[in-house]
């Protein structure tokens, strides 16, 4: 029950923050609002499949194609393919020789090693989006 509400905290505080900058277009504030949320979720929420990141790796492909730091790119593409091996290794049925290659192999300490490497790739992304945010912020009030 903590860990849901301090999520609703976080996304309202991002949500108002994003609906709070005037010079932002209604689809980049989609973008920022759902973005945010689709990538926070999956790492929130303890119950969350590892199918729901795939709306946020949706939108974090959107983020990367913005102009933004080499290190979040890299922490995205990291993202996108601990994911992709993730979900490959697991379920992969074709082409078959990569799937067998890729699910013999995978086992729960390679899922621990995935997950850690994940939450490191996330909190870079987050950091990234919450703090462009506030300096984006901080320079259009230093302008007035």
């Amino acid at each position: 029950m903590k860990c849901t509400s301090r999520l609703y905290v976080v996304l309202a505080f991002h949500v108002l923050r994003v609906e709070r900058d005037g010079d932002v277009t209604i689809g980049n504030k989609f973008i920022k609002i759902f973005g945010v949320a689709s990538l926070l979720v999956p790492f929130i929420m303890t119950s969350a499949h590892e199918n729901h990141l795939f709306l946020g790796s949706v939108f974090l492909v959107l983020f990367i194609a913005k102009d933004c730091p080499p290190s979040f790119k890299l922490a995205g593409h990291i993202l996108l393919a601990i994911q992709f091996l993730n979900i490959y290794g697991l379920y992969g049925e074709h082409p078959l020789g990569i799937a067998l290659f890729l699910t013999r192999r995978y086992s729960e300490e390679l899922a621990v090693v995935y997950s850690f490497i994940s939450m490191v790739c996330f909190a870079l992304i987050f950091k990234y989006l919450i703090l462009r945010e506030k300096s984006a912020m901080n320079s259009s009030e230093q302008a007035l």
